[in-house]
């Protein structure tokens, strides 16, 4: 997780909203479907097992594993999501990535789930607590809109890499699949082969 002295100075930066002329809403709220387990308004998180993913040892994936349940997340998949909210080893979570930053963030999903905004803060995604609808950054980890303005909930490890090295480290992983509902091509990595 991030150390305290820095979630400290954060939270000291995070005293107001952050201003709507510096949020830029791209696309409509969840037009970037969030995945769920159990399936909800968006899209389904489905879990295969390593074995038969068809993945190459050098696509990038996200990382959890909490108390030996392992799972991967490929990015080619995330790019289209963004976001996660499952399950792993009975603690839910809330699987966070933004393809523009390439910033692969796990929160303790035990009492927040997010949806994307469609908006974006510095380049950034800007998701929405789905109890409030208020907003939260993404890489600054706190609320910045409405009564959430400050507010944060605990980080749980992540790790981003390749698909190889992850496999190596955990060979029983599960690994998100691509029937998520949705008829997207899933097939290559489209932030890594645009450069």
């Amino acid at each position: 997780g991030v150390p305290q002295s820095a979630q400290n100075q954060l939270a000291q930066m995070v005293q107001n909203p952050v201003p709507t002329r510096e949020i830029f809403a791209d696309v409509p709220a969840d037009a970037i479907p969030p995945l769920d387990d159990p399936p909800g308004e968006v899209g389904r998180a489905e879990f295969i097992a390593a074995s038969v993913a068809d993945l190459a040892d050098n696509d990038i994936v996200i990382g959890v594993e909490i108390e030996g349940d392992a799972r991967a997340y490929p990015t080619r998949i995330l790019n289209w999501h963004e976001i996660v909210n499952h399950t792993v080893c009975g603690r839910k979570i809330s699987l966070t990535y933004c393809p523009l930053t390439a910033s692969g963030i796990n929160f303790d999903g035990s009492e927040i789930a997010f949806g994307n905004s469609g908006a974006l803060f510095n380049n950034n995604m800007v998701m929405y607590n789905r109890a409030t609808r208020n907003l939260w950054s993404q890489m600054w980890t706190y609320g910045i809109s409405g009564q959430d303005v400050g507010t944060h909930t605990a980080l749980l490890p992540v790790v981003q890499g390749t698909w190889g090295a992850w496999k190596a480290m955990y060979p029983e992983t599960k690994v998100l699949a691509t029937t998520t509902g949705y008829a997207r091509n899933y097939s290559g990595d489209i932030y890594i082969e645009r450069g």
